[in-house]
């Protein structure tokens, strides 16, 4: 019997419109952890397969719910000061991004001309992979126990006009988008 989580389960597409997927976690802060701690960590990768190295906002903590007050909130405006920052790292073929900060560390597969998708197994093994790094990062830098508080998986699409919608009535695929105007 075939394990339920097998690729042979799921479709197969010639040409996904996935341009990108993100694997993640979000985690407690680490009381110790600096950005001069980021910097550390990128170098402990293999610089030459990561070279590329910028800085990115913050992201939010975000926690799901699923309750309908939840469902219903509104958004909030913040405004802060400070100088921590979210490290971008990429890959030396740009198909591949670590994002860590202190709170979140994301694995991104990104859409290159030719390059097909490598499918959520490869992207996973390689999340899994780039966490025991950090993991191993962190207790050698003595920064704490890293305490997992959120999970995430992101797929980013891209369907063109043209491919699967050609006028705005055809988005009824997208409940929350059904009936918005402008082709």
């Amino acid at each position: 019997m075939a394990d339920p989580g097998t690729a042979d389960q799921f479709p197969d597409y010639i040409d996904p419109p996935v341009v990108e997927t993100v694997l993640g976690v979000q985690f407690a802060p680490l009381q110790g952890l600096t950005n001069a701690h980021l910097g550390a960590f990128w170098q402990s990768l293999q610089t030459d397969q990561w070279p590329s190295v910028s800085d990115a906002e913050l992201l939010p903590p975000a926690f799901e719910q699923f309750d309908d007050k939840a469902r219903w909130a509104s958004g909030r405006l913040r405004f802060e000061i400070t100088n921590k920052c979210r490290l971008q790292i990429k890959n030396a073929d740009a198909d591949r991004m670590i994002q860590v900060q202190n709170s979140r560390l994301h694995f991104n597969w990104l859409k290159r001309p030719g390059i097909s998708y490598p499918r959520y197994e490869t992207v996973r093994r390689e999340f899994e992979s780039t966490l025991q790094d950090f993991l191993q990062f962190v207790n050698r830098a003595k920064l704490g126990e890293l305490r997992p508080d959120q999970w995430e998986v992101t797929y980013v699409n891209q369907m063109p006009k043209g491919t699967v919608w050609n006028d705005s009535c055809d988005w009824g695929f997208f409940r929350l988008l059904h009936g918005v105007g402008g082709a």
